[in-house]
């Protein structure tokens, strides 16, 4: 993927929620339902998307879903794992502020940030992380304070 590709496909991600979040408004600060972003409406991207369940207690967010291409970026399947329990070569806790900032201000957030994949190389990857209504089953134990889809995008600097 060419950075303008990736500047674009997380651009549409979140027109894509704002366009959800304008036809779900229930009221100030509502947020879109999870339910709306289903394979279909997320085909472009789901080998670059995660669905994180953010839960109440020390362990918060749990992994959904990883698309194919992040587990390949990874070296590992995120997929119903805490990211507590996880070891994320070179982030450092970066991913957990993000998901915890998304969490307390239910608000989007994006960034771009470098990453050195299995082969040695260095990458880069824009990325976006999209605050969801929980109104299907958790599949983490315990109830969902909220849904964080994301989007993360790799290209070569």
């Amino acid at each position: 993927m060419k950075i303008d590709d990736a500047r674009e496909a997380v651009a549409a991600m979140r027109r894509l929620w704002d366009a959800a979040k304008a036809e779900d408004a229930r009221g100030e600060g509502s947020l879109p339902r999870q339910s709306r972003f289903d394979a279909f409406a997320l085909r472009r991207w789901l080998p670059n998307v995660i669905l994180v369940e953010v839960h109440r207690g020390p362990k918060r967010f749990f992994y959904r879903l990883t698309g194919s291409h992040i587990d390949e970026m990874y070296g590992q399947n995120f997929t119903g794992r805490w990211l507590e329990d996880l070891r994320i070569a070179g982030s450092e806790g970066y991913w957990e502020r993000s998901y915890a900032q998304v969490a307390a201000e239910r608000q989007p957030l994006n960034g771009t940030v470098g990453h050195v994949d299995l082969a040695r190389n260095q990458m880069m990857c824009s990325w976006i992380m999209l605050p969801l209504e929980p109104d299907l089953p958790p599949r983490g134990p315990g109830p969902m304070e909220l849904v964080i889809l994301a989007g993360i995008m790799f290209y070569r600097p």
